[in-house]
């Protein structure tokens, strides 16, 4: 059963809040996605029965296959946007926009040509990855 876009959102949100706040709980995620906490409920729900999340009392953490989800589309976001800025000098807030986008229907094989073409290019100096903080888990 494949994720949604919607789905691939909140796993995102919740990765990232994790990373700047370590805890995360569904009043936050509602606040970032601008989504009644009614909403969220339902999906961290949904999340949860699709075995990406789990979630206790108030605390929202991502399941290893959601992790691995989550930073797969997290790296997406950020080489799409690089890319984007780097190579064609589009303006970020434009970048950031469209990369939001394109991260849920970029296939692996077009990322890896977008981020070979950073590396040459040198705006991945020496082939580091352009998302620094993707291999540290949770």
């Amino acid at each position: 059963m494949g994720l949604h876009k919607s789905g691939e959102d909140y796993l995102k949100v919740i990765y990232l809040l994790h990373q700047k706040k370590g805890e995360v709980r569904e009043c936050d995620i509602a606040e970032v996605m601008g989504y009644s906490k009614a909403s969220v409920c339902n999906m961290v729900k949904a999340l949860t029965g699709q075995g990406y999340v789990t979630h206790f009392q108030h605390d929202v953490q991502l399941t290893e296959l959601g992790l691995q989800t989550a930073q797969a589309i997290h790296k997406k976001y950020c080489i799409t946007k690089e890319f984007m800025v780097s190579v064609l000098q589009i303006q970020a807030a434009t970048a950031e926009k469209d990369a939001c986008h394109l991260e849920h229907i970029l296939s692996d094989e077009t990322i890896r040509a977008l981020q070979d073409q950073l590396t040459e290019k040198g705006a991945a100096e020496n082939g580091t990855t352009i998302c620094p903080f993707m291999d540290k888990g949770l």
